[in-house]
């Protein structure tokens, strides 16, 4: 079983890199934002390949989060379930380096889902938009017929 400082120090260092990748991904949502209001396809593409990256370290650190919590459920005696980061500093006598580090995390976790939001909204709008142009070239009355499908035709002439 490892001791008190050792996953003191290793869930510093989780945080620590848990706070970079979160603020890549926020310089991420930023250019998918901006390549999407530019209509730029190419770099879009690009910043949402970028963000399957970032997405998949952030599973290998919540894997990490995870093994840390459950170590520290052995060294409490309690289900690492039943953890979070603020009660975990409260049993160590509240380390002031990690307690920061907890409120950039806060902080800038809230930052990526009010972004997140954002561009949910600005893409569901421009493909709103795109519907309606298209509907309008195909001299179309409702923009949800769009999805519903072709019709066949005889093309026998």
């Amino acid at each position: 079983m490892k001791n008190q400082q050792s996953l003191l120090n290793a869930l510093e260092g989780w945080a620590q890199e848990e706070l970079a990748g979160q603020r890549r991904m926020i310089a991420t949502l930023q250019r998918q934002e901006d390549a999407l209001v530019a209509n730029r396809s190419g770099e879009l593409l690009s910043a949402c390949q970028e963000m399957d990256k970032e997405l998949q370290g952030q599973s290998e650190r919540n894997r990490r989060r995870e093994r840390l919590f459950r170590d520290f459920g052995e060294l409490f005696g309690v289900d690492a379930k039943a953890l979070s980061m603020s009660s975990i500093l409260e049993r160590c006598s509240h380390p002031a380096r990690l307690i920061a580090l907890r409120e950039e995390l806060r902080r800038s976790t809230a930052q990526i889902v009010r972004r997140n939001r954002r561009f949910a909204a600005l893409a569901g709008a421009q493909r709103k938009l795109i519907d309606e142009l298209v509907a309008e070239l195909l001299q179309q009355e409702d923009p949800t017929q769009l999805n519903q499908g072709g019709s066949l035709i005889n093309a026998k002439a």
